[in-house]
């Protein structure tokens, strides 16, 4: 009779580190910058308050990208070249630099 070849041994163990650790109750649809390079992402507590954020991977310096009195931005998604960073507010589409200096 043929012997069964052996069994794969399980994977070496996988340590998963978050790549935005924040206290706040909801981060919400993130989306990674053309280059890699940074993750925009909304967030907000209880559902409420939301903004949209970014934060660069290599030194986790978070920057807040939209400030509007509704308080519902979210759903960020970065233009081709990365420069700008365009969001809705449930009502209407914004878009901002991706330093969120400028909104319009």
């Amino acid at each position: 009779s043929e012997e069964e070849p052996p069994q794969p041994l399980p994977p070496d163990p996988v340590t998963i580190t978050p790549l935005i650790e924040d206290d706040s109750d909801n981060l919400w649809a993130p989306e990674w910058s053309p280059d890699g390079t940074e993750i925009a992402f909304c967030k907000g507590r209880d559902g409420f308050d939301l903004h949209v954020y970014k934060q660069r991977v290599s030194t986790g310096a978070i920057t807040q990208v939209s400030d509007l009195e509704t308080n519902n931005e979210c759903f960020p998604s970065w233009s081709p070249s990365g420069q700008e960073i365009v969001y809705d507010n449930y009502d209407d589409l914004y878009i901002s630099t991706a330093d969120g200096d400028s909104t319009r």
